[in-house]
């Protein structure tokens, strides 16, 4: 093997790993303190969540998604935030306040709502089942909601 086929080789080796190692997503710890405060979690959305926004759109029945987590849940069609019309429709789970009168929507009804996005942790992290008999359950994830004001 000649000198320029083994520096090319060293070099498409290095490039190799190079691409492998870029591709794997760096894995990254903050303190829950931080959320609000010095790190903000940008939702579905395109806004950090909390951050008040108009939205405008349909609800949509929660069988037409195919997913059993999303059985009755109120499903929006976002198509307009803040007067912007979405390239893309994005689909959000509302929330409404028990005190706030807002009647809940049916499925077909366009609305607009003044609200926020919020988040939560929900499931069951796969290693409870080592102290709890396991149960038919989604991944323990993190998902979002429009918290609706208005």
């Amino acid at each position: 093997m000649s000198g320029k086929t083994k520096t090319i080789l060293i070099i498409l080796s290095v490039l190799g790993i190079l691409i492998i190692s870029g591709s794997k997503q760096m894995e990254t710890n903050i303190n829950y303190s931080e959320i609000g405060s010095t790190i903000y979690v940008i939702g579905q959305l395109g806004k950090p969540l909390g951050e008040i926004a108009e939205i405008q759109g349909e609800v949509i029945d929660s069988s037409e998604t195919g997913y059993k987590n999303d059985m009755g849940k109120i499903l929006f069609k976002v198509q307009m935030i803040n007067g912007q019309k979405l390239t893309k429709d994005i689909t959000i789970t509302l929330r409404f306040f028990s005190w706030s009168g807002i009647e809940e929507p049916k499925p077909g009804d366009k609305k607009v709502y003044i609200g926020y996005e919020s988040g939560e942790f929900t499931g069951i992290p796969p290693k409870a089942f080592d102290y709890i008999p396991a149960v038919t359950t989604t991944m323990y994830h993190f998902e979002t909601h429009f918290q609706v004001c208005k």
